[in-house]
């Protein structure tokens, strides 16, 4: 996961980002049955080592956890709505690909897109 620079962490505490980096922390870290879900979605999918060569052409926007967790220590999201969104399209872009609903990644992509719609709702109530 992201290292940042422990002033870095100090400046986000108690602003917004904190609250950002707690959601995909929670994400990341989701754990069922012994199964880690997050690490399924931590990184950019590689179409070459994951022998998808047709993923860009139906994906075109990628997303994946640890670049939202990147993007929020870099300051890059301007407002809430745009990490949502771009939090969103990593489980949309899962969905999109892997149309079979009993598919194992697409089974565990709509378990944590749950906990993100959860995570959301708990954050929209603040």
């Amino acid at each position: 996961f992201a290292i940042i620079h422990p002033k870095k962490a100090n400046a986000i505490k108690g602003k917004w980002s904190e609250v950002l980096i707690n959601i995909v922390g929670k994400l990341l870290n989701f754990t069922k049955d012994d199964v880690h879900y997050g690490v399924y979605f931590s990184e950019p999918v590689n179409p070459e080592k994951e022998g998808i060569p047709n993923y860009r052409r139906i994906i075109t926007n990628p997303m994946d956890l640890s670049t939202c967790l990147h993007r929020v220590y870099l300051d890059y999201y301007q407002s809430f709505s745009q990490f949502w969104y771009e939090l969103g399209l990593v489980f949309k872009n899962c969905r999109r690909f892997n149309r079979d609903p009993y598919c194992e990644i697409r089974i565990l992509c709509d378990t944590l897109r749950e906990i993100a719609i959860h995570l959301y709702k708990l954050w929209h109530k603040i």
